[in-house]
């Protein structure tokens, strides 16, 4: 499973009138293989903060990446494919192979139904959200110095190595609700903000939805997107079954 799941970073480069040039990571949330052939599903709204990057005057570049890892050969420069106008799912593709993705899907989930969810739930943090430059290169400034005077900066290392921590939670299937036409599962199993665009799956490893943490109309409660419900929008890409 874990070879299958990704961590999504945003990779800002800035300009500060002290600093200079600064290239920040900032960890978004996770992201799942669907195809050998490097496709990946995560949620729009994490597609949603490389976009106003994109727009942000006071940025150089924003890049998404998906990692695998801690070390510079974990890091995989992400492609966007397609974003759902209707649900909060997106399509990615970066440049590795799969030998076992989550293609399988369950197309009606069942109440209490034993699912686990996964990812990288203490990666996403607010202020990596709000986009506030100065405030990101404030919250970095002591440690960027610090790499640099050793003459051995790598911008990731100033991501807390707890971002790293991959974890797997288990629940059942609370509730089933069917919200502006998509198919939402509650469950109790323990998300976190970083577990956004994860598998919800079963023992099987067969995958009922996309978390998203919470719908507007169901707050407090941990949410994810049907996956079936949109399979068909994904299949000029991908085909899942």
């Amino acid at each position: 499973m874990k070879g299958n799941v990704g961590q999504v970073f945003l990779i800002l480069k800035l300009f500060d009138d002290n600093l200079g040039e600064v290239t920040l990571p900032l960890s978004l949330g996770t992201s799942f293989a669907v195809d050998e052939n490097g496709y990946m599903i995560t949620s729009k709204h994490i597609i949603d903060v490389y976009h106003r990057a994109e727009k942000d005057p006071n940025i150089i570049e924003g890049e998404l990446y998906i990692c695998f890892g801690p070390n510079s050969v974990d890091r995989k420069l992400a492609k966007i494919i397609h974003e759902c106008p209707y649900a909060d799912i997106a399509l990615i593709k970066i440049n590795k192979h799969f030998s076992s993705p989550l293609r399988n899907i369950i197309d009606r989930p069942e109440y209490g139904m034993e699912v686990y969810t996964c990812g990288f739930p203490e990666a996403s943090l607010q202020l990596s959200k709000s986009l506030d430059w100065k405030a990101l290169i404030n919250n970095y400034s002591i440690e960027i110095k610090k790499y640099r005077a050793k003459g051995e900066f790598d911008y990731f290392c100033l991501f807390p190595k707890t971002g790293y921590n991959f974890s797997i939670t288990k629940g059942i299937v609370s509730s089933i609700k069917k919200i502006d036409n998509i198919q939402w599962i509650q469950t109790d199993a323990i998300m976190g903000p970083g577990n956004s665009g994860g598998p919800l799956f079963t023992k099987d490893y067969y995958v009922l939805g996309v978390n998203t943490l919470k719908h507007s109309e169901a707050d407090n409660a941990n949410m994810a997107i049907l996956l079936s419900d949109v399979a068909k929008e994904l299949s000029p890409w991908v085909k899942m079954k």
